[in-house]
Order: structure tokens, then sequence, then C-alpha cells
């Protein structure tokens, strides 16, 4: 971290933890980007991680050729260059999220969890036989965090994540709908939001 900001940035995710840590042994997950800080925590048995991107512009097509499953590659080719960035850090923010909760390198997290949207939902592969969640969000209009919890009771009991901002307004639940809420069975998944609300295809 040899840049100011990039110390500023890790300091601040200590503070978040610092003051809305988990208890002892409970699942945590810490993330930052862009001058902002993501804290997940939940219950022990869980395995959770969270990131959090700022939305910039980047090379998307030979990045995603480069790191990701060619058919994630060729889907994001085919969209309208208007909507490429969007997708491609929902795509970035689920596969990192994904390799802090099941504990696996990124680079073989980009390579072996999938996720391809398509006219029908979504199909989504990742390494684990156990029950999962996944959750991405739009917490500012340039900024995308996503959620990815792993269970090991097959009898677990899913909500919704409870979102909180801090120090804004830490009592209230932040009003943030999910863009993509994914899960292992196929139930409950969705197509993202549009700005306007509506969901996409």
């Amino acid at each position: 971290m040899l840049s100011a900001a990039r110390r500023a940035e890790w300091m601040s995710s200590r503070v978040l933890l610092a003051a809305h840590g988990p208890a002892r042994g409970a699942a945590s997950s810490l993330a930052h980007s862009g001058g902002f800080a993501a804290l997940a925590t939940g219950p022990a048995r869980m395995k959770m991680g969270v990131d959090l991107e700022r939305v910039r512009k980047r090379a998307f097509g030979r990045l995603a050729e480069f790191a990701f499953d060619a058919r994630e590659a060729a889907a994001l080719q085919g969209l309208p260059a208007s909507a490429r960035a969007e997708h491609f850090y929902v795509l970035w923010t689920l596969k990192e999220a994904a390799a802090k909760a099941l504990n696996i390198g990124l680079w073989r997290a980009l390579r072996e969890c999938v996720f391809i949207r398509g006219a029908r939902g979504w199909q989504v592969r990742l390494p684990t036989t156990r029950d999962w969640r996944a959750w991405v969000y739009a917490p500012r209009r340039d900024l995308v965090l996503a959620l990815v919890c792993v269970s090991a009771d097959e009898h677990e009991v899913w909500r919704a994540p409870r979102c909180r901002e801090w120090p804004v307004d830490a009592r209230r639940a932040a009003r943030w709908q999910p863009r993509v809420h994914l899960s292992r069975s196929g139930r409950n998944v969705s197509a993202p939001r549009t700005r306007s609300g509506r969901r996409g295809s």
C-alpha cells in the first residue's frame, strides 16, 4: 500500500471493524475501495465474503478475456458499451466475495466461480457443495458491493441481509435493493434492476 489513499482506505476499514465488528468467533469479512469500506458480519456457522469496488473506466473486454470464464467474457462483449462497466463489476465483486467466503485464491475464483446472465436468469457454478446465497448492491451510483455467504448447515434458514450505513445513519436500515440475488438451489434467482428500478433481462 504505497499510496496515502490506499493506506487511508485500509485504516477506515479497520475503524469500521473496531466500531461494529462481530462478537468473538463470529464470521466477518472486510473490503475497501474508492474511499469507502464495507464490513459483513454473521453467525459462526457462516462463511462470508464481501467485496466493494468503485466503478471506473477500464479495458473491460480485455480484462474479461484474460481473467474470466470464456462464456462470461463473451456475454460481456455482447452487451451495449454503456452496460459493460456495471456488469463487469457485478461479476468481479461476486468472484472476489466468493473467493473470501470459500477461502480460495482470487485467481482460482476468477476462473472457477462462474456467473452467466441469460434471458431466463443466471447460471452459476461455485466450487462448493454447501448451500450458499449471493447479493449485489449499488450503495452509490459509482459503487458495486457483493456479499457471498456459505453455510455449513444444510437446513439454514436464509434471510435477506440487513444493510446499514456508518457513520451517516448507523441505526436505520439502508434502503438498498439488491440488484442481483442468487442461490445454489436456483430459487430466489433474480435479474438485476436498471437505474429506473425495473428488472433487467
